[in-house]
């Protein structure tokens, strides 16, 4: 194992991951530069469906985001010597777990759309699993260093219950044709 970052520097960056959340979560409630309210009743339900896709990656961008910013500014992420902290080795497992899920969630999102999902609900569900990969990076990264595992576990199962639901509805549709 590597020798951890300082603790300051673990809290800088979990800050700049809540804080860069926090931003993201106040635009999408308190203005409509995101997804304008014209899309919602738009025929361009296309671009609404990509924009989505395209939201859904918040979370994983910040994860890379983190994991750059230890391997710069800190000893633990030395590839050449292959020392890796807790914390790296943490953030590295976030973001493996979030790629996975985002495939998911994009796939289902994709074909839910092309299966009718009315556009509300296709922004409600991408809301929702952005929401629940937040919960579950924050929770995750509190679990391990409070040594409290579950504490990832509510992040966890609302993205793999908003994913349920997404495939619930694409076999539904499938199964009705």
């Amino acid at each position: 194992m590597g020798k951890e970052p300082p603790v300051f520097v673990k809290l800088i960056f979990l800050s700049t991951v809540v804080g860069l959340s926090a931003i993201f979560f106040q635009r999408v409630w308190t203005t409509e530069k995101i997804i304008p309210s014209q899309y919602l009743k738009s025929s361009r339900t296309w671009e609404l469906a990509a924009k989505c896709c395209a939201l859904s990656t918040v979370i994983m961008f910040l994860n890379i985001l983190v994991i750059m910013m230890c391997r710069l500014f800190t000893a633990a992420g030395d590839t050449v010597r292959g020392t890796e902290s807790v914390f790296l080795i943490t953030s590295k497992k976030i973001l493996q777990n979030t790629l996975e899920e985002n495939f998911l969630f994009i796939i289902n999102l994709l074909a839910a759309h092309a299966n009718g999902l009315d556009n509300e609900r296709l922004v409600l569900v991408t809301l929702v699993y952005i929401g629940a990969r937040a919960i579950f990076t924050v929770g995750y990264y509190l679990g391990v260093f409070l040594n409290i595992p579950p504490l990832r576990a509510p992040g966890f199962a609302l993205t793999f219950i908003n994913n349920a639901i997404l495939f619930y509805f694409n076999i539904k549709t499938l199964i009705k044709v």
